[in-house]
């Protein structure tokens, strides 16, 4: 876990679950993809040839987006004006922004559907938003007091039950 402060903005790198996951399903979509184009079963139609490519080519995509999710570094950084997420990997990067005056209550907390695992959870716009990707288990203890020092007023409500903190 590593955080930075540059006195208005504060960044948070966040410690994601299962990158190894994600990189054995980034070798099976890339295999299945290679299967697909240089080893067809009994095509003899060209136009089911290539069909069969084009569904390579789409394995292969898929399998890159998982390699990518797999190494990329996953950020949370807060300026006076906004929230953003970052993740970045091999040259290429994805951000989302928040404008900070909508977001409250800024915690780890549980997703409930399918996982039950910590995530980064903030009230945005009044609703409960899932920001990033799933933590791992158990949170390192003080992951968002960097943030939390330097803006307050996002810091989750004393008896917040849903906060993991």
């Amino acid at each position: 876990m590593e955080s930075t402060n540059t006195g208005q903005v504060v960044s948070v790198e966040l410690p994601v679950a299962h990158r190894y996951l994600s990189f054995l399903v980034s070798i099976m979509w890339l295999l299945g993809g290679l299967r697909y184009i240089f080893f067809p079963i009994n095509i003899h139609d060209p136009a089911d040839r290539s069909g069969y490519i084009i569904l390579g080519v789409a394995y292969i995509f898929s399998g890159f987006i998982h390699f990518w999710q797999a190494l990329a570094k996953h950020r949370l950084s807060v300026s006076p004006e906004e929230l953003t997420f970052e993740r970045r990997a091999m040259g290429l990067h994805e951000t989302k922004r928040y404008r900070l005056s909508e977001i409250s209550n800024l915690r780890v907390d549980k997703r409930r559907i399918f996982t039950g695992r910590p995530w980064v959870a903030a009230d945005y716009k009044g609703k409960r938003k899932f920001i990033g990707m799933q933590l791992i288990s158990p949170v390192p203890q003080g992951l968002l007091d960097p943030i939390y020092a330097r803006f307050p007023h996002i810091a989750p409500d004393l008896g917040t039950h849903s906060s993991l903190r």
